[in-house]
Order: C-alpha cells, then sequence, then structure tokens
C-alpha cells in the first residue's frame, strides 16, 4: 500500500453494511472502502464543506505569499 494511503476502520451495523453493499452494487463500485470513500466524499462535497476548505487554503496561501513580499 505505500506511504501514500492510509486505513480508517469503521464499524457499522448489519444494516448499514446491506446499504453499502446495495450501493456499491448499484453503483459498480469494486470495494466496500471505495464505496465508503465515495459516500463520505459526495457528503464532504453536498455540504461544501470541501469547497470551503480549499477557499480557506487558497485565502491562507495568498495572505503567506503577502507576507513573503513585504
Amino acid at each position: 500500500m505505500g506511504g501514500r494511503y492510509k486505513r480508517v476502520q469503521v464499524m457499522l451495523s448489519n444494516e448499514q453494511y446491506n446499504l453499502i453493499k446495495l450501493i456499491r452494487k448499484k453503483l459498480g463500485l469494486s470495494s466496500d472502502s471505495e464505496t465508503v470513500k465515495v459516500i463520505v466524499f459526495s457528503w464532504l462535497a453536498e455540504k461544501s464543506i470541501i469547497s470551503a476548505f480549499i477557499k480557506d487554503e487558497i485565502l491562507l496561501g495568498d495572505e503567506n505569499e503577502k507576507q513573503q513580499r513585504d
């Protein structure tokens, strides 16, 4: 697996796992982990958490560049 990836253990009820299996089948995904990753990042995008994080990173980057020039 190398150093580029991290593993996260998640405990799910049987009902939750059955839902993961259903979503995996419907989306044609290859693994449970890929399915959970898609669900998590879809939720983060839906809640605008990803775009807010990126916006903050861009603003912080602009501030750091400005401080370095001064």
